[in-house]
């Protein structure tokens, strides 16, 4: 199973709102990989976005460890 989440930048005007509706979904990530071995979650987020929501999630380091950093260059990202 696969859940996609894009935009989240769009999720809410107001920028603390959004922060906590991302926060959620870290959490949800969280609780999958401690409570679950079946399911994993994937979140893609914004290096801006992230440091922005960690200030109020706590465990977000405990997401970081398994994190990879993904680097386009704008010559590639138009051959899409």
């Amino acid at each position: 199973m696969l859940f996609l989440f894009d935009a989240l930048d769009r999720l809410h005007s107001r920028r603390d709102i959004a922060d906590r509706l991302v926060g959620g979904i870290l959490k949800v990530a969280l609780d999958l990989r401690t409570r679950t071995r079946n399911l994993r979650a994937k979140v893609f987020i914004r290096h801006d976005m992230f440091d922005s929501v960690k200030l109020n999630f706590p465990d977000a380091s405990k997401l970081t460890a398994n994190a990879a950093d993904l680097t386009w260059s704008p010559t590639s990202l138009y051959g899409l």
